[in-house]
Order: structure tokens, then sequence, then C-alpha cells
């Protein structure tokens, strides 16, 4: 069984709600005037009655408000007295009145009837007693009249004109033809027995627990909800619960019609209405259609959703909304979606129901073809613009086959001319509100320069856009335009505005010409002269131009930077290169190195092959610190910090500054002997230093000028670091120092924000990357930079070094000896791509007594993990792996197990690897290639 379920708080439970708590005599009356039941009320305050007829039983003054007095006449003289005496208790006792009587017929006939009433009391204190009539006439005399059947309405339930049903505490002992087929059943015996909760929707079962009926209750409300189909479908029903006697034991008699044609009426115009709201309030088109989508949804599944426009001119489609399950946005091209359903329905134009086999049939006819995701079933209608097809709305659904029926299509085609009516006028809105931001933007806010000049070069007329140029308007007006054109392009100005022959609509295109602004600046523009001195309202030379300083200064710029990129860009191919080389050669160094360590550890050292084993370890190590100055290049390789002292580098490079520095250069220098070291790497350092000197010396501008450069130790306060331009925060404190200062040009403020910028330089040539280098290589060593200068007065660079308090003692290297193998045991997984790593790895640990497994890549490696990681002691991981690389694996490791110790293994440093793995619990990392000890050691300290 099958059904859509909702939020419980749906409109119809509030309705159910509010009708158990105060029923609505309107929704009372119509709905047993359907059923074939007489219906009245009494209303208390003005002591008037009112009876509605059923559509099969007429009797008199029906519908009218008529008094009390007449009411009884409706009622048989000889019951009249035993109704009265009812009412009374009723209203005296507030009990609930059910009696047999008999009431006259607008042709005077008798007929007899069961009645059931009660007491309903408003918010206002006022009350109304209101009722139903059964009609009885088909019964036996004898049925009517027997002592059992006084209080046992058992007859009244077999002769029911409507949908009934009787349970006892939830489960059904009584159902009639009517409901069985109303809930879509063959045979009334099938649902005897049954929980009434398998046919009432979800969403209304706390309600109807919540709402049970006082024992001392005759009937309750109408409640609205909803009952679930034998077939799954949900139907909208009107429901009456009544506490009966059936068949000599207390029963609930459940009265129901269906109102789901009512409901659907009912929400069809609420989305057309709100469709028709939206035509108005919706700001774009696109909004229009996804409230569409939204109140379509209401009547539908509405999952996979779009509308396809046609463009007739271009005999192309857009598809300004689209929502599905699976396709994205289409961006088909015409030639495929002139072949799609969307198109076969707006060719033949009408609305089409296909199933999944009839699709496929027009497939394999060769009518259409298979465009997106297969649906189970697809529903198309076009709209109509004019008698036009201009589009198609499609809804469709990929898991049920019998989502949509002929009613869907009908509801959906009578929405889409809705659809096309709105759309049409939201597009009209549309193109109304772009001629007219268009129109405003031309006349108001263009950018463009407009000027209108007689012959003679006097300006007639100038837009606003003049004031661009610093000039007024009034300050143009009646002005010879020429002494506004730079003196440079004067003289070509005047000679081509001569070379017109001056007929209406010539046009004249003014490549560029220099114009002087009000403060004297000189801006370059170009425009077209069009003559119009025969036009009406314009007479004169329009001239349309516009500004192109930027633009032209823009163009160099872009040709300066795409040559600046070429050469970054050739750098970087390069040094990826290096990088891939280094590390696939650190792998086959892993071998090299991992077998000459092995070799060793089982020679003596005056072995005749010793000597030539350790030129092969030597010359595997001069190989791995080749990689390594390779991937220091690609910018994957280590700084190689060590303790420094800035004044004796200083020194050492007074040759290289002195070739690099301009020859009108002087140097002088200041230097600190006795400066405490600074950690660094003496490379960069270098280029520090060169990078400043070669600064200086530019500033200097070819003219003579003294290059200080000064080094020490001081205290610099918070104010100075706080100008730190390297961005990582300094405190105030004692720093050693280089200063490099020059008597050059100087810079201003702008040029000063701008001086650290890639590619940013003030020279004709230059890469423009030194200063940034710069930047960069402070930052990573924790120091600073500090820029001070002034226009024609030089400038001076500080850069600022955190100090070495005590410098560590260097480690002498030890004599050969012959190494030990470390003991161990447990298991390791071994996890690397290459075959000879993973063969090297499995040699020195396996003479160490560990359990050696071996995987190739990633997957293996999990697959491994997920069987055995209880016994598991630690896992080598490779970082880069076909498949899936070793964040990928660690990552699906944690999955399984965080107990697992894990060391990683690269031919890149430490110091890139560790960026992608910060938070991650790594137990250690190795870098490539590595030597049997440096193996054995990380390994015994990972797994004691």
């Amino acid at each position: 069984m099958k059904f859509h379920t909702g939020s419980p708080e749906t409109e119809s439970n509030i309705l159910t709600k509010n009708l158990i708590s105060e029923p609505d005599p309107e929704n009372f009356f119509s709905a047993f005037s359907i059923m074939g039941v007489i219906a009245w009320e009494i209303d208390l305050a003005s002591k008037s009655t009112r009876w509605l007829a059923s559509t099969e039983i007429d009797i008199p003054q029906a519908g009218k408000n008529i008094t009390f007095k007449n009411c009884l006449k409706v009622i048989h003289p000889d019951d009249r007295n035993k109704f009265a005496q009812s009412a009374r208790a009723l209203l005296q006792n507030d009990v609930k009145m059910a009696l047999k009587l008999r009431i006259t017929t607008t042709t005077g006939d008798s007929i007899t009837g069961y009645i059931h009433c009660a007491k309903q009391s408003s918010k206002d204190g006022s009350s109304k007693i209101i009722g139903m009539l059964q009609n009885l006439s088909n019964w036996h005399d004898g049925d009517l009249n027997s002592p059992t059947n006084r209080n046992d309405e058992s007859q009244f339930v077999t002769n029911s004109v409507f949908p009934l049903a009787i349970h006892r505490k939830g489960k059904l002992v009584h159902i009639n033809s009517l409901a069985c087929k109303a809930i879509g059943g063959m045979k009334t015996t099938d649902f005897i027995g049954k929980n009434i909760f398998e046919f009432l929707h979800p969403d209304f079962h706390d309600i109807i627990t919540s709402a049970s009926i006082p024992q001392n209750q005759s009937f309750d409300s109408i409640l609205e909800q909803k009952f679930i189909r034998i077939d799954g479908s949900v139907i909208d029903v009107e429901v009456i619960n009544s506490k009966i006697i059936y068949k000599g034991e207390k029963a609930t008699q459940v009265l129901f019609r269906d109102i789901t044609d009512r409901k659907q009426n009912e929400i069809l115009h609420s989305v057309l209405f709100n469709i028709s709201q939206a035509t108005t309030t919706a700001a774009a088109v696109s909004d229009l259609l996804k409230i569409i989508h939204r109140e379509i949804s209401r009547l539908m599944d509405a999952r996979n959703f779009f509308t396809a426009i046609y463009e007739a001119k271009t005999d192309n489609y857009s598809f300004p909304y689209f929502v599905d399950e699976y396709d994205p946005a289409p961006n088909f091209p015409i030639k495929i979606l002139k072949t799609s359903m969307t198109d076969y329905v707006r060719r033949h134009g009408k609305a089409m129901l296909i199933q999944s086999a009839e699709r496929e049939k027009l497939i394999q006819d060769g009518i259409i073809d298979r465009v997106g995701h297969d649906p189970k079933i697809w529903m198309g209608i076009p709209f109509h613009i004019m008698k036009n097809v201009v589009g198609v709305v499609v809804v469709q659904s990929y898991t049920d086959e019998l989502c949509y029926s002929t009613k869907d299509l009908e509801v959906l085609t009578f929405v889409s001319q809705h659809i096309a009516f709105s759309l049409q006028k939201k597009r009209v809105e549309e193109k109304l509100r772009f001629h007219e931001l268009r129109y405003r933007a031309l006349t108001e806010k263009v950018q463009d320069l407009v000027l209108i000049f007689s012959k003679e070069g006097e300006c007639l007329y100038a837009s606003p856009s003049v004031e661009h140029f610093g000039h007024k308007l009034e300050q143009i007006i009646d002005q010879p335009l020429f002494n506004f054109i730079d003196r440079n392009d004067y003289k070509n100005a005047v000679k081509k505005l001569r070379a017109i022959n001056y007929k209406d609509n010539q046009s004249v295109q003014i490549d560029e010409l220099r114009v002087r602004c009000q403060n004297g600046d000189i801006r370059m523009i170009e425009g077209v002269m069009t003559i119009l001195l025969n036009q009406p309202g314009v007479h004169g030379i329009v001239f349309t131009g516009r500004d192109i300083t930027e633009r032209k200064r823009d163009f160099e710029e872009k040709k300066k930077l795409e040559r600046q990129m070429q050469h970054t860009q050739k750098l970087e191919s390069l040094g990826i290169l290096a990088g891939g080389i280094a590390h696939d050669f650190n792998n086959l160094l892993v071998a090299v190195l991992g077998n000459a360590d092995l070799v060793l550890s089982e020679l003596d050292s005056n072995s005749l092959i010793y000597e030539n084993i350790k030129d092969i370890e030597k010359a595997a190590f001069r190989a791995a610190d080749l990689c390594k100055q390779m991937l220091a290049y690609s910018g994957r390789g280590n700084f190689i910090i060590t303790d420094l002292n800035l004044s004796a580098i200083i020194k050492d490079m007074m040759q290289m500054l002195d070739a690099s520095r301009s020859k009108k250069a002087i140097i002088k220098l200041n230097i600190n002997d006795s400066i405490p070291s600074v950690r660094a790497d003496i490379t960069q350092l270098r280029q520090v230093i060169l990078n400043l000197i070669t600064n200086a010396s530019d500033a200097l501008e070819d003219e003579v000028g003294v290059i200080s450069i000064s080094t020490g130790h001081r205290f610099f306060n918070g104010d100075f670091v706080e100008r730190n331009a390297a961005g990582n925060e300094l405190m105030a404190g004692n720093y050693v120092f280089l200063q490099v200062q020059d008597t050059g040009c100087g810079m201003d403020a702008k040029t000063i924000s701008k001086l650290f910028d890639p590619f940013f330089t003030t020279k004709f040539t230059g890469r423009g990357l030194g200063l940034s280098a710069v930047l960069g290589i402070m930052r990573g060593h924790n120091g600073g930079i500090v820029v001070e200068s002034n226009l024609q007065k030089g400038s001076t660079f500080t850069v600022l070094f955190p100090p070495v308090l005590s410098s560590a003692a260097k480690m002498t290297e030890s004599p050969s000896r012959k190494k030990a193998i470390k003991q161990g045991q447990g298991t390791i997984l071994v996890v690397d791509d290459e075959k000879i790593v993973r063969d090297m790895a499995r040699k020195i640990l396996s003479r160490m007594g560990y359990s050696i497994v071996e995987a190739a890549d990633g997957i293996e490696a999990i697959e491994y993990v997920h069987d055995n990681y209880k016994s598991l002691n630690c896992i080598l991981l490779d970082l880069t792996m076909p498949k899936m690389d070793g964040k990928q694996v660690i990552d699906k490791i944690r999955e399984y197990t965080t107990n697992i110790p894990v060391i990683l293994t690269s031919g890149y440093s430490e110091l890139e690897v560790s960026q992608h793995f910060e938070g991650e619990n790594i137990s250690g990392f190795l870098q490539k290639p590595f030597s049997v000890e440096e193996l054995m050691q990380i390994i015994g300290d990972v797994i004691s």
C-alpha cells in the first residue's frame, strides 16, 4: 500500500481540529443534503428553526427560518410531544438526543426517521441545536416497533444511503457496499476485522486518537480527512463519527463522502489565483516560473519540471526555468533539441502523456532521439500566444510510470494557458522595462562624450559627460572646440575637418585624438563625426567620442604583463618538470641507498669491496642532494636552516655586490661583527641581500649616489614592527637587522603600497619579482621588512631576524662502522606503487624481525586494513600513488581504526607534505631516499 505523506499540520488538519472544537452548521447542512439526510437546526436566541431537506426528501418550507411552533407542524402530531420533551431534556441537561419519529413531506405523506441531535455552544455564548434525520420508511414495521431495535441501530446501518462503516476499538465490524466501492475494494467481507488506521492517512492518526468521541455523545461535527484506497491512492473525504449500539454492543459509526474533486477544484482555483497574482508581483520571468513550479507541485508530482521557450526567429530553445533530479540545465545543440520530445510536442501543438514504452517506440521509429535521462512517464503541454506555440511546459517522473493520468494532463493543459498569458505579460513588461532603462542610460548616464558643433567648429551642444574632462558646460558652449585639442594633434584635427564635403549622413572616423582637461592633463579619445547639418533639431556636426586613455594604458600594461607571464610560466613549467623528476628519482635512490646500506651492514670494513660500496653510497647521497636542489627550485624543497652570522655573509658577498651595483653607486659599510647569529637558509639570505642592493642601485637612476649597508642588534618598539610589510605579526623586542639605505629618487605612498606586488616595477625593464621574493623569504624565516621612503630623499629597507641566543653544537661525522640491525616484532603494511621501494622496505624490515605485507596501491591497502587492522602494528604509506593517494587512504583507514601508527613516505619534502595533513594523526615522516638507519630508527621509535 502506498501513499504520499505530508506535514501533520496541514490545512486539512487545522480545519479538522477547528471542526471538532466548534462545528460549522453550514458544512453540516451541505454535507447531509448531499447524503440524502434531512438536517435541521434550532436557534435558541431567535427561537427559530430551519429544516433542510435532502435531495431525495422534500419537506415544507425547507431552507427557511421558521418559528419553533411552525417547526412542530412538520412533525407528525402523534410525535410532537415526544420531540418537545426530548428537546427540553437536551437543553436542561445538555444530553444527546436520539429518537424515532415521523415527519410530514410537502406532498402530505408521512415518513419515519431516526433522529440524532445535540446542543452546540458558540464562542460568543449563543447556543443552537443541530441534528439530522435518517429516512427509515423502507424498514418493516415489525423491525421498527420491536423492543430489540428501539436501542439498536443495526437496521439503520443496513439501509444507509451513503458510505458507512462501523468499528469497535478500531476494528471494522461492518462496511456497506458504497464504502467498499469508495475505498476501492471488491467485497465488503474483505474489510471485516481490519484496523481503520490501515485506511486513514497517517496525518490524521494523532488527531483521531485525541478527538475520540465521549460515551454520551451521539454524533460529532463534519471533519475533513484523507483516506487511503486499496490501490494506494489518497482521497479527500468529509466524515461524521457517531456512537451507536450495533448488534447489541457499543460501536462507532463512520459516515463519509468523497470530496476529492471538490478539493482538487479548490486547489486548482487557488493555483490559478496565485499564478495570476504572481504575474503582477514577480520581479522577473524566472521568479514567475519559480512560483508557477511551486503552485503546480500542489496539483501533482513536479519534482522534475521545466519550461522550454521556443524562439521562432532563431529556431532555437531557451530554458528560463529547469529543475530535475538527474539532468542539469540543458545545453544541447539545436540539432539535438530539434529531435527531442519537447520539440515533438511543439510541432504537433497538442498535449501529450507519454509512458516509457511509447517513448521507446518513438525512438525506434526514428521520430525522436534519446535526450537526457530516461523518464518512466513524461507529460508535455504546449502553450500558445496568438495561436502560435511559443513553448512547452514539462513534468516527468523517473520512478513511477503511473504518476500522471489524463486528468493531470487536462489540469496542466488548463493551467498552461494561464502560464502562457502570465509569461507573455511578464515578458512584455520586462521588454518595456529594459527599453526604459536603456533609454535612461543613453540619455542620463552615458559616459561617452556627445558634442554638436558648427562647420566653423563652434560648440552648439555638449553632453553632461564633458565634466569628466574637468570642464563645465558653460565653459564649452559657444566656444571653439579646437581650443581644447592638444597642440600635437591640432593641425591634423583642423585638416580632417576641412576635408569634409559636408554631405548629410557622411561619417568620419577619428581614431585617436588628444584633448586637454581643465587641470592640464592630457586624455586620449576616439569617436565618429556625423554630418547632420540639414537634420531638424540638430543642424550641425555630431561627434560621439569615448575616453580611451585607460584602455590604451591597460593595453600596454597587458602586453607587458603577458610577456612577464610567459616568462613566469616557463619558469613554473621547468619547476614542475624538475619536481617530478626529483620525486621519481628519489624512488630509485631508495633502492640504491638501501641495498648499499644492507651490503655494508654485512661487510667487514676491511673487505676488498667495502670502499666500492661506500663510493656507491656517497654517489647516491650526492644524487639525493641534487634531488633536494631540484625540489627547492620547484618550490617543494626544504630550507636548509643553519646558524649564520649576517655580517660575515655580507663581507663574503662584497665582490658579488660590487659587480651588481651601478658604476656610479658608492657602497658604504657599517658592519657589526659581534651580532648574534640568525637561523636562516644561506642561499635565501644571499638572495635577500642581493635583491635589496640591486633595488637600491636602480633607485639611483644612473646618478651618483650612496648605498649604505648596516647590520646590528637592537630593540625595536611596537610602532616600528607594526609597519612590517611581510604580513606576519612581530612583537616589540630585540632583532638582528640588515639595513640598506640609498640616496636615490625615493617613493610616494602609492608606490610603496604596491612595492611588494608581483610584477610591480618602476623600471622600464625588469621582472618585478625582486622585492616580492624578498617578502616571501622573510615571511618564511619568521622575520619582517619595513620600508621608509620620501620623494627625492631616498629609501631605507630594514629587514629583521629573530636572534639565536645560543647555537647548538655541530655534530661531527662518526667514523664508518658496521651498522647493527635493530630487532623487533609485529606486522607492517608497506604501501607503495614502486616495486623497488616495496622490495627494499621488505628486505630491511624483514631483517629487523617484522612480518611484511605489501600493497601496490591504496585500494589494496584499504582492503587489507579492513580485514586485518587488529593484527597490524604499523603502516608505511607512500603519499603519491595512482588510483588513491596517501591522503585518501588515511581518511578511509581512519573510518576503521585510529590506533594503527602511520608513517608517510614521499619524494617531496616534509614541509610540503605537512600542509596537506594538518590535524591528521600521523606518527612520522620519512623523505625519500632514506637510509637503512633512518628507516630502522623511525620504525623502532613508532612501534615502541
